[in-house]
């Protein structure tokens, strides 16, 4: 009584306020009321004043090497202990710290308090501390502590008290769960667990997908929840295939349907997704057919398709359609020994005496293109070519392509149609575009690094269409610039002017140097590295191959009437090329302009070398080839020797030949107009004067 009174008097003193010795007198408190259990510490708190806590009250210190916990650290613990109730949000208030801050100060010791009950193995008080916990405290928001309240829930109300949890989590708030909550936990092992937030939906759904019938106000509660939890994690198969099964307790068909074809965007080969899509549509047994048949035939492992044998079983009676209903009683016979009560009702309602199928596959297969149209009915299909088929740790994958941007992979399990197609079949596909972006460092030298967008084409149905082979790849042209018969190969410039290489075929005998040809080209994958091919090669006239290459206008700058050839220029920084007068029946004039359709080889040393495949005239002028100019026209003599004649000229940086001044009676320095060809390497000469 004594100290009660002393602590009394003061608190109505008019001391200096805040201060080490007021300080003091709140940890004589502190001490005083662990060993008094009736004398109130937070009502003696509160007359204290909590704005009058220190720097030093709020923090922890040191002492000799040892962390001494903060003053209002153990004020707050000792307030817990206590029992008192105590009005929370008046203490955040009052105390100079960040509301979160104080809420784990009170919160930190009941979480200990329940750790403590549970090593004690007081597991009934323990359950009461978690009821008591959320009604001191749920209302007051988030915080670290809060949230290891919930952790340590989520882990010991398991096995018969799991339905506890639901109710907690409910009344705990999942408006609390804070940002670490949402992001995976890695142990000191590296090993990594799914976010406190996700494990506790979990648990909550977990425990109402066994409760019959469900509590409404809880499965309400729950999607509002996985509402949450979409828009804060990322993307998880688990969790979207329990948002669209929340949506059919509530009976909401449509959503669930929309999630489901999500869904399958990324899982059609996933047979259980095709069987719970199945299992939303009300009113359309046609449907229902084709979803368990197409899950059928994705899965062959029976011990997953008891019950959708037996759904299918049912529908098929509706149907009237008794062989094939009895085939499913049959299967699931063969593979369940113990047979489900629906087995007997569904099997008394078939005439055993009907003969059913061996197996249902052309059931599931006409069936099961009604349920692709049904889910991928917003995509439009495109046409690929089969091109490559190999074999890889005991499975057959196959290479599909439509020669452009689409290219992928494909096991043949998937689609057994591929498993004996011919190469150069044609398949209309519908696919999934999956967006990836991606940084590349586009220079060596530089650490600069462009964004790109990769495209993965996921395959999700697929037809094959009856055409001829290999029409759905691009149709190209190409030269036969030469034809290796001791190797048996096909050198072809194309009308990318690209070389290719190709190996004989018997069908190919007819084609010699010189031919046009037709062919299909893809772009194949090997090892990383992108590898154009070209197929189906056929000989064509050159009238259909020749508008499909390069043309371009050429100037004669040079003719050889003793070699019987003409040499021509595309123009400055440009390449140039010779045409025999064997391969043409133009005789050319210097300075005259034709047109030509050509390709582009390379000699062994890699020199690009142009190749005219026709050539005819035009009045199309190459004005990077050949030009007008003026200027002073100046006389040049050998050894700077004037003999009467002019060995050359001038004009600026443009040379003019003795030919030209003789042709054109030049004998003294003129200003003249002149027209000139580029002869390469930089150089210009006249061909014409004007004077």
């Amino acid at each position: 009584m004594e100290v009660r009174t002393l602590l009394k008097d003061y608190i109505y003193l008019k001391n200096e306020r805040p201060s080490m010795l007021h300080s003091q007198m709140l940890n004589l408190a502190l001490s005083f009321s662990k060993e008094h259990s009736d004398f109130s510490l937070y009502r003696f708190f509160l007359l204290w004043e909590p704005e009058n806590l220190r720097y030093e009250d709020l923090n922890k210190s040191y002492y000799n090497g040892s962390e001494i916990p903060s003053l209002i650290s153990r004020i707050c613990r000792q307030i817990i202990s206590s029992g008192e109730n105590i009005d929370i949000e008046k203490l955040c208030e009052k105390i100079n710290l960040p509301k979160s801050e104080t809420l784990d100060l009170l919160r930190e010791p009941q979480f200990w308090e329940i750790m403590n009950l549970h090593k004690e193995g007081k597991t009934h008080k323990m359950f009461e501390a978690f009821s008591t916990y959320n009604k001191k405290n749920a209302v007051y928001g988030a915080s670290h502590w809060h949230s290891e309240v919930l952790k340590i829930a989520e882990r010991y109300m398991s096995g018969q008290e799991a339905w506890r949890f639901i109710y907690f989590f409910k009344d705990w708030g999942y408006e609390n769960l804070i940002d670490i909550d949402w992001k995976e936990e890695i142990d000191n092992n590296g090993n990594i667990y799914k976010p406190l937030a996700v494990k506790a939906a979990k648990k909550c759904y977990e425990y109402l997908k066994e409760l019959h019938p469900r509590d409404a106000g809880l499965v309400s509660w729950l999607d509002s929840l996985y509402n949450e939890l979409i828009e804060c994690t990322k993307k998880d198969e688990w969790i979207l295939r329990q948002r669209a099964i929340i949506y059919t307790w509530q009976q909401r068909y449509d959503l669930a349907i929309k999630v489901y074809k999500s869904l399958l965007l990324e899982m059609s080969e996933k047979y259980y997704v095709w069987s719970e899509l199945a299992d939303c549509i009300q009113d359309n047994n046609e449907l229902k057919i084709a979803l368990f048949s197409k899950s059928l035939l994705i899965e062959r492992n029976e011990d997953f398709l008891g019950s959708i044998h037996l759904n299918l079983a049912d529908l098929l009676i509706k149907e009237g359609l008794m062989p094939e209903a009895l085939c499913e009683l049959n299967t699931y016979k063969k593979f369940h020994e113990k047979t489900s009560p629906k087995y007997q009702e569904y099997i008394e309602q078939v005439d055993i005496s009907v003969i059913p199928p061996n197996n249902n596959k052309l059931l599931y297969n006409k069936y099961a293109t009604i349920a692709e149209e049904f889910v991928f009915s917003e995509i439009a299909p495109k046409e690929v070519t089969l091109v490559d088929r190999w074999e890889k740790d005991g499975k057959t994958y196959c290479t599909l392509t439509n020669g452009v941007e689409i290219i992928f992979q494909v096991d043949v399990k998937r689609f057994p149609l591929l498993k004996n197609a011919m190469f150069g079949s044609v398949f209309r596909v519908k696919f999934h575009m999956e967006r990836k972006e991606k940084q590349i460092q586009t220079d060596v030298s530089s650490w600069n690094k462009t964004k790109i967008t990769e495209i993965k084409y996921i395959p999700l149905c697929m037809y094959r269409i009856e055409t001829k082979l290999w029409i759905g790849l691009p149709e190209k042209f190409g030269y036969v610039e030469y034809l290796n018969e001791e190797k048996k190969i096909l050198h072809i410039v194309t009308q990318d002017s690209r070389q290719a290489f190709q190996v004989f075929k018997e069908k190919w005998g007819t084609i010699l140097k010189g031919n046009f040809v037709s062919f299909r080209e893809y772009t194949t994958i090997k090892k990383h590295e992108k590898k154009i091919v070209i197929t189906n090669i056929e000989k064509v006239n050159k009238e259909t191959a020749l508008p499909n290459f390069n043309t371009g206008i050429v100037a004669v700058d040079d003719i050889n009437k003793q070699k019987e050839l003409f040499h021509y220029t595309f123009g400055q920084g440009k390449i140039s090329g010779i045409v025999s007068f064997n391969d043409t029946n133009l005789r050319p004039e210097i300075g005259q302009c034709l047109k030509i359709f050509y390709c582009v080889t390379k000699n062994k040393k890699g020199e690009k070398r142009p190749i005219v495949l026709n050539i005819e005239e035009t009045t199309e002028i190459n004005s990077n080839a050949i030009k007008t100019i003026q200027g002073h026209l100046e006389l040049k003599y050998k050894n700077d020797f004037c003999n009467g004649s002019p060995d050359f000229a001038f004009i600026g940086n443009y040379y003019v030949h003795h030919s030209i001044l003789c042709k054109y009676n030049i004998t003294k320095d003129c200003y003249v107009t002149a027209d000139v060809i580029y002869a390469g390497q930089g150089k210009w000469k006249v061909i014409k004067i004007r004077q």
